[in-house]
């Protein structure tokens, strides 16, 4: 799953803004495991950011789908990587952080619509203007 996400992710964004989704997915996951989980217990792993690329690369495409496209095939493929999280959620409930996926894949989609591309019509041309853009010393 991963290496079918950093790929478009990081074409899409850019180094800096999929780094920031990436660390910031991973805060989240982080976060929301601590608060609304069990503050007693570490965890310890990515899949918080994984899944926060995940909802990344789905925001984006929604996002710009009037420029970019949002096939039936990429449809398809979110449908079947949500119905696999589920599966496996399912089956090894008590060894996965669910919270921390949850938490994950919140940052990553607030981290792509905040920073990420969203593409405009501005006369007569297609821009990128993102809702935050970042300054020009980290793009």
């Amino acid at each position: 799953l991963f290496m079918n996400l950093w790929a478009p992710v990081l074409q899409a964004c850019g180094r800096s803004v999929f780094i920031l989704i990436y660390c910031l997915s991973g805060v989240g996951g982080g976060l929301a495991h601590h608060l609304m989980g069990s503050s007693n217990t570490y965890i310890l792993g990515s899949s918080g950011a994984i899944a926060g690329l995940f909802t990344a690369f789905v925001v984006y495409k929604w996002r710009n789908r009037d420029h970019i496209g949002f096939t039936d095939a990429d449809k398809s493929w979110v449908m079947q990587m949500v119905g696999l999280n589920v599966l496996l959620g399912l089956s090894f409930s008590g060894s996965l952080a669910h919270l921390a996926h949850i938490g994950g894949a919140v940052g990553g989609a607030a981290t792509m619509w905040a920073f990420g591309p969203r593409f405009v019509r501005e006369w007569g041309r297609v821009v990128d203007k993102p809702i935050i853009p970042l300054p020009k010393a980290l793009q």
